[in-house]
C-alpha cells in the first residue's frame, strides 16, 4: 500500500497536482511511512521534472506546478522533521531580498533543493538582513541563499553580506545568489561565494558548497 501511494504521490507531483499530493502524502503517514521515505519519494518526482525541463519538455510553469504540488505534501511532513540528520544533504536558509517582492523563482528553488534532500528554511519575500541573520542564528544553517528579481535590488545583496560579517555569522555560512538580475559577475561584486543561475543549477551549486 505504501508503495502505491509513493507512486501516486510521485504521479501528482509530476503532473503538478497539489490536492492530489496532499492527499497521497497524508494516506502515506496514516500508513506509517516515514517522513524521510516520502521526502527522497518526492526527490525523485522532482529529479524526472528537472529532467523533463532539461530536455524541453516542460517550462516554467510546470516547474511551478510540480513546486506547489510537492509544497503541499511538504506542508505535513516538515513540523515532523525538528533536526537535520545524516539523511539531509544540507540546511538552507533562503529567501528573497529585502525590497524585492518576486517568488516564483524562489519557490521552485526551494522544492527543487528539498527534493534533492536539503533541509531548506524558506523566510520568504522582501527579507531584512536581520531576518535572515536571526534565521541564521537559529537554524545553523551551512548555506543563505538570496535572490533579487530586480536589477534596483542587487545593492540589497551586496548590503546583506555586509551585514552577516558586522553580525559576525558571515563566516559559518556559504553565501549563495541569483535571480533575474543576477549574473557570475555578481558573486564578487556583492561578496557571495556562489552562483546559480536556475533551480536545476542550484543543487549542483548547494552539493558542492556543503561537500557532498
Amino acid at each position: 500500500m505504501v508503495e502505491t501511494a509513493l507512486s501516486k504521490l510521485k504521479d501528482a507531483i509530476i503532473n503538478g497536482e497539489p490536492d492530489a499530493a496532499k492527499t497521497e502524502t497524508q494516506k502515506l503517514l496514516k500508513d506509517g511511512a516515514k517522513p524521510v521515505d516520502i521526502i527522497k519519494g518526492m526527490g525523485k518526482a522532482m529529479d524526472a521534472v528537472g529532467k523533463k525541463y532539461e530536455a524541453k519538455e516542460y517550462f516554467v510553469p510546470d516547474l511551478v506546478m510540480s513546486a506547489e504540488a510537492m509544497n503541499e505534501g511538504l506542508k505535513l511532513i516538515l513540523p515532523k522533521l525538528q533536526t537535520v540528520g545524516k539523511e539531509f544533504v544540507g540546511k538552507i536558509v533562503m529567501g528573497v531580498c529585502q525590497g524585492d517582492v518576486h517568488d516564483i523563482g524562489k519557490n521552485i528553488v526551494v522544492a527543487m533543493l528539498r527534493g534533492a534532500g536539503f533541509y531548506v528554511v524558506d523566510l520568504g519575500i522582501d527579507v531584512s538582513p536581520q531576518k535572515f541573520i536571526e534565521a541564521i542564528k537559529k537554524e545553523k544553517p551551512q548555506i543563505v541563499g538570496a535572490s533579487s528579481y530586480i536589477s534596483t535590488t542587487i545593492d540589497e545583496l551586496r548590503k546583506l553580506n555586509e551585514e552577516l560579517k558586522k553580525a559576525g555569522v558571515r563566516k559559518n555560512v556559504k553565501y549563495l545568489i541569483g535571480g533575474a538580475s543576477v549574473y557570475p559577475k555578481h558573486v564578487q561584486d556583492v561578496g557571495a561565494d556562489a552562483f546559480a543561475n536556475d533551480a536545476i543549477e542550484a543543487i549542483d551549486v548547494a552539493k558542492k558548497l556543503v561537500g557532498k
